[in-house]
């Protein structure tokens, strides 16, 4: 095998086999977890070995020598038509354990698998029916070709917003679901979108300022041992940089092991907001529903009898809110349960949990929270952690325990999180609190 080893084609060989290895990795884990976002990075992180490993096979030599330039020639290996969608169904993925590919949202692969399709055709063409270059009679690859290549930014541009607004629409919908918010706002997808960022704006200098940039390059490096004699060895940095952004993913996104429970629902194009009821198919328009005024059956509360209710829901305020009547019915309710039955103490205590053991519907709920305490499921719930807590302090258990240990006790699930809502709530810290009533 032809591998004319040097600076440019060694330092990408050894990204291209740790990001391949990390792939491998990646896909494992998601067999041994079956959590799909796994999968998702996977294929990602291949991809983009794919996209860098292209300039390390040329700068090895491919392209000066038969047959392997016909198969650099031949072979797509940038698939930026691929990587938008996939960028997309990563972040559905990460946040929403419902999430699945289906006939609705299958067709964002479209674009890339015709793009594939497409190779194919000039492969069967050229080499088993003409028996000559027709497609490639004029010696370049397709992948270079501007229409491709400004199609596919445009591609990564339009998927990278649908993920951001997304992961917007999760922030104002998780807070209104679970109590535990804070632990599943993800930060690592916030890093991931950030280096996602990055390797466009990389993108859009390189399509459009990269004569300039070269021309800075070759002047910075010309008394360097890295002399740069032509553009193709100045554009080797740009696909360093991506090289570096991929591994990093890889890294990170393996090592990422926090996981959302909570299923859904969400469209980034949202009309209306429904609810699937506990142990139905049916899905009730909250538009539509009223609130039952009358005696409630409270179910016994076990955590491990609780089901997965599917919610969809957009994250506005609510529409038609409840009456008055109906808030206070509500409220006094959810209050009584909180306070008899301790629900708060449950760190994964989440909407269609408090909903089924009051047996009616997450709208109805999240309806009552917002209206009669003014906030969202997760700060309500946080609030009675903290007032649990408090009385604790109070009656001296610190002394017995450690803060932390307390926090846990009432229902926080991390230190981090206890802290940011204690202050939130109070203005001081846990130890500054507890001064003041000492």
């Amino acid at each position: 095998m032809v591998f004319n080893f040097s600076f440019y084609s060694s330092v990408l060989l050894i990204l291209f086999v740790n990001i391949i290895i990390f792939a491998i990795l990646l896909f494992a884990k998601y067999i041994s977890t079956k959590h799909q976002a796994f999968a998702w990075l996977a294929i990602f992180v291949f991809l983009g070995a794919l996209y860098f490993g292209q300039w390390m096979l040329g700068f090895a030599g491919w392209y000066n020598t038969q047959p392997y330039r016909d198969f650099m020639l031949y072979m797509p290996m940038v698939h930026t038509l691929l990587l938008g969608p996939i960028i997309y169904y990563y972040v559905q993925a990460v946040l929403n354990p419902a999430f699945t590919i289906n006939k609705q949202n299958c067709w964002h692969l479209l674009p890339g698998i015709l793009y594939i399709f497409y190779a194919l055709i000039m492969v069967i063409t050229d080499k088993f029916i003409l028996h000559k270059y027709y497609f490639l009679a004029d010696g370049s690859d397709r992948d270079f070709d501007t229409w491709y290549q400004y199609l596919g930014l445009i591609s990564m541009l339009f998927y990278y917003m649908l993920s951001i607004k997304y992961f917007v629409a999760y922030k104002k919908l998780i807070v209104q679901i679970t109590s535990n918010a804070n632990r599943v706002m993800f930060k690592w997808l916030n890093h991931f979108l950030i280096v996602i960022l990055i390797m466009l704006l990389l993108s859009i200098v390189f399509f459009f300022f990269g004569d300039y940039l070269i021309a800075v390059l070759k002047k910075i490096l010309i008394n360097t041992t890295l002399i740069i004699d032509s553009s193709y060895k100045a554009q080797w940095w740009f696909y360093f940089c991506f090289a570096i952004l991929f591994y990093y993913l890889a890294i990170k996104g393996y090592t990422n092991h926090i996981e959302n429970k909570v299923q859904f629902n969400l469209t980034v194009f949202p009309k209306t907001r429904a609810f699937l009821l506990p142990n139905t198919t049916q899905f009730f328009n909250a538009n539509n529903y009223k609130a039952p005024l009358k005696s409630t059956k409270f179910l016994p509360f076990n955590s491990e009898n609780i089901e997965d209710v599917e919610i969809e829901i957009v994250p506005n305020t609510l529409p038609n809110a409840l009456t008055e009547t109906e808030v206070t019915y509500w409220t006094n309710h959810i209050e009584n349960l909180m306070l008899t039955n301790k629900l708060y103490q449950d760190p994964e205590l989440s909407l269609p949990q408090i909903a089924k053991v009051l047996n009616t519907t997450p709208a109805t709920i999240s309806k009552a929270i917002n209206q009669g305490f003014k906030q969202n499921l997760n700060d309500y719930i946080n609030g009675l952690r903290i007032n649990a807590l408090k009385q604790k302090l109070i009656n001296g258990e610190h002394k017995l325990q450690t803060i932390v240990g307390l926090a846990y006790d009432c229902g926080f699930n991390s230190k981090a999180t206890f802290n940011r809502a204690f202050k939130k709530a109070t203005s001081l810290s846990p130890k500054d609190w507890l001064r003041q009533i000492i």
